[in-house]
């Protein structure tokens, strides 16, 4: 018997409805796993947070730095100074005018007590040469006393000697004057700056230190000492026959001129103090 063609022609259709039935369930088998995987992992992902949130981990044993404190220590206690001489005369710089001459001068040096006085223009005569062998190596304190009493000079963070045409200093060199006070201007004094103040023995100092513009600190010749300078002007300047001096406002130290008797002065004496013991 012969198969009629409509029998023939439907015989592969259930194969085809079976096998894309089949490929629709298993594509929304996958897609629902990977759904399902990625809630679970979502989920897992937060249980994790929330345990780490309510967890409480052991501390570190490791020692930790204690909290700071102020420290206990201070620094020495600064003896009085010592003006050491050998003239039983009167020097020009006092005890009150040295320390405030050291509350301005590098830690350092403050530590010494004894200052020594090298040179004296009384003791010693009117020779720059003299001066410059006496005082060897260290730090120094410049000190003039013009006609008109008042009291002035400079600090040399180093030896004051002849400079062969050089400037040589640091910024610890600076500039001072010394004045003293009648009683009714020192019962009114008021202090202006830092670096001016009022000592027991009613002197009014001021102080001009580095400004930091340049760097004309200290030069000397056989003819002159001189600190500071700029556009011509010396902040002090000492002729060699240590009779006559200069004071201007200089550019290294910002200072006032230091004599009252104006930029050019008359020097009643000179003393070269050195801040420790002979060298």
């Amino acid at each position: 018997m012969s198969s009629s063609p409509n029998s023939r022609s439907s015989s592969p259709a259930p194969s085809l409805v079976s096998f894309l039935s089949n490929s629709v369930i298993r594509t929304l088998q996958r897609l629902s796993s990977e759904v399902t995987g990625e809630d679970e992992f979502n989920s897992h992902r937060r249980d994790v947070q929330n345990s780490d949130k309510n967890h409480s981990y052991p501390r570190s044993n490791a020692p930790r730095a204690p909290p700071r404190q102020p420290s206990p220590y201070l620094p020495p206690a600064l003896s009085s100074i010592i003006l050491m001489s050998s003239s039983s005369n009167r020097s020009l710089l006092t005890e009150a005018i040295a320390e405030e001459i050291r509350l301005l001068i590098p830690a350092r040096l403050q530590l010494h007590e004894t200052w020594t006085l090298m040179y004296s223009l009384e003791e010693h005569g009117v020779s720059l040469s003299t001066l410059y062998q006496r005082l060897g190596k260290g730090a120094f304190v410049f000190v003039v006393r013009d006609t008109s009493d008042g009291i002035f000079g400079a600090f040399a963070n180093e030896s004051i000697q002849p400079s062969a045409g050089r400037y040589y200093g640091t910024g610890e060199c600076f500039l001072w004057k010394a004045s003293t006070l009648s009683s009714s201007s020192a019962s009114s004094l008021s202090i202006s700056n830092q670096f001016s103040s009022r000592t027991s023995d009613n002197i009014r100092f001021k102080a001009f230190p580095y400004s930091g513009v340049n760097d004309y600190m200290i030069l000397c010749d056989r003819d002159f000492i001189s600190f500071g300078g700029g556009d011509g002007h010396y902040g002090l300047w000492v002729d060699g026959n240590l009779d006559s001096g200069v004071s201007s406002t200089c550019l290294t130290f910002g200072n006032e001129p230091l004599s009252e008797e104006g930029d050019k002065f008359t020097i009643l004496g000179v003393e070269v103090w050195r801040v420790g013991p002979p060298g």
